[in-house]
């Protein structure tokens, strides 16, 4: 608590700062007020790339105190905000921003990206309708899909000139027809010539395009539609089968899923009530449902659903594990070891290494929640000698060094953490084990410096 509160006093000092600054630019000529300008963003751009985001957000400041004209650094704060997960700041600079800059489109392309991240699709809209520039016609029509107003995303669309058609535009305008009229959505799909990830999409909605207009088929596309990111526009196909077959199990689940991906809580927990009405032995259903009382801090309802679950499928890898997070949650150590443990046994006999290490690494962080030294050490032991990416060595080889200490309270694993940090000098974790070890030894200005980087580099929460 102590750290936490030195570093929001830190943050603090910063504003003032901030503050005080504002009278320098009122002397500088343009061209010195450039100069100075340059110089901060240099030096603030230097931070941001070791990740000194404190310091950068010092420099950044300064800049904008210097000209409050230029976007530059108004983006980057928002940037370091966002890595913060301070959105409320981020939200905040950019408005500023785009305040002060002029016939510069950037700042409010940043602002309708961060509300659009929250849902906030009203004040997304607002941000995107600034914009001048036509490439942000797609992100327009986008929004409008967002808010359910398929006829103005349609509008919108038609206004570009055929120089202005891109990929996107040929994929949300057939969005438009998906439902009504299939063949004519089909039609534009197959105008358009898609790359990357948007070749993937289309090539599964032309699949299924080229089906049978039946309610079934309108299933599936309602599913990919809603994994694609547009759960509105298909919510009212979804409602209009349900209204058509009440006794359909599937529609009521995916239905359920479309309400919940645009936050409508209730209705999704009447959808997904409905189909466990229909067919109580659905464990995908219950495991939905926990999922929702778990987004709603209900844990009590949570764990009944996943418990359901679990005992309808008990070799469900993701009802076991979710139902460990959950006991997790009411800090019930033997039911989160035991269920996880039986995770990683489950997964042991499946073709997915990754995702089996994923959870022996969550089961791992249970056994140190849980006091369980041994078996934390054993199985990160076991981990570290196995072959692993360069993103996962920086997790396992962070968690056996911080076992092995707690284990054998040995001198020697100040130089092994002093290695592990030369070779990932961006761990959080790491400079926050390493800094808890040297305050052991008494070396308490180090410490405080080593935890001070792991707080800048990211909040920790419930730090190891």
């Amino acid at each position: 608590m102590k750290l936490l509160t030195q570093f929001r006093i830190r943050i603090v000092v910063i504003c003032i700062i901030f503050i005080a600054l504002i009278p320098l630019s009122l002397y500088l000529s343009s061209q010195e007020k450039q100069k100075v300008y340059d110089k901060y963003l240099v030096q603030a751009n230097e931070y941001y790339q070791e990740k000194y985001y404190n310091n950068a957000l010092i420099s950044y400041q300064k800049a904008i105190v210097t000209d409050s004209k230029k976007s530059d650094s108004y983006l980057k704060l928002a940037e370091i905000y966002i890595l913060k997960n301070n959105l409320q700041n981020a939200e905040l600079i950019l408005k500023e921003g785009a305040k002060n800059v002029k016939d510069d489109d950037s700042i409010y392309l940043a602002l309708g990206d961060l509300l659009s991240k929250q849902t906030r699709y009203d004040e997304t809209l607002n941000a995107y309708l600034q914009i001048k520039n036509k490439e942000a016609s797609t992100k327009i029509a986008i929004t409008y899909y967002q808010l359910n107003q398929a006829n103005q995303a349609l509008t919108t669309l038609n206004e570009l000139t055929e120089n202005n058609y891109s990929e996107e535009y040929y994929y949300l305008k057939s969005l438009y027809f998906i439902f009504s009229d299939p063949q004519e959505a089909l039609k534009i799909l197959e105008t358009g010539n898609f790359t990357n990830e948007l070749s993937i999409k289309t090539s599964t909605l032309k699949t299924l395009l080229k089906n049978e207009n039946s309610e079934y088929n309108k299933l599936l596309l309602s599913r990919e539609i809603i994994s694609q990111g547009f759960p509105s526009l298909a919510t009212n196909t979804l409602q209009q089968i349900t209204a058509d077959n009440p006794q359909y199990r599937d529609a009521y689940l995916i239905l359920g899923k479309a309400y919940f991906e645009v936050n409508s809580l209730n209705e999704a927990e009447i959808a997904w009530q409905k189909a466990i009405e229909i067919d109580p032995t659905s464990g995908e259903t219950h495991f939905l449902l926990s999922q929702l009382y778990y987004a709603q801090n209900n844990f009590q309802n949570a764990r009944i659903e996943a418990e359901k679950a679990f005992n309808l499928e008990p070799i469900n890898y993701r009802f076991s594990s979710f139902l460990a997070k959950i006991y997790d949650k009411e800090q019930n150590c033997d039911l989160k070891i035991q269920t996880q443990e039986k995770t990683v046994n489950d997964l042991a006999s499946w073709q997915d290494p990754q995702t089996l290490q994923e959870n022996q690494i969550i089961l791992i962080n249970y056994y140190l929640n849980c006091n369980e030294i041994t078996e934390a050490f054993s199985l990160a032991e076991k981990l570290n000698n196995s072959q692993n990416s360069l993103e996962k060595e920086k997790i396992i080889k962070d968690l056996y060094l911080w076992i092995k200490w707690l284990k054998e309270k040995d001198e020697t694993l100040i130089s092994l953490y002093q290695n592990y940090l030369q070779k990932f000098p961006n761990s959080a974790s790491g400079h926050y084990h390493y800094g808890k070890i040297l305050e052991e030894f008494g070396n308490l200005t180090e410490s405080k410096k080593e935890i001070e980087r792991a707080f800048e580099l990211e909040e920790l929460n419930n730090p190891i």
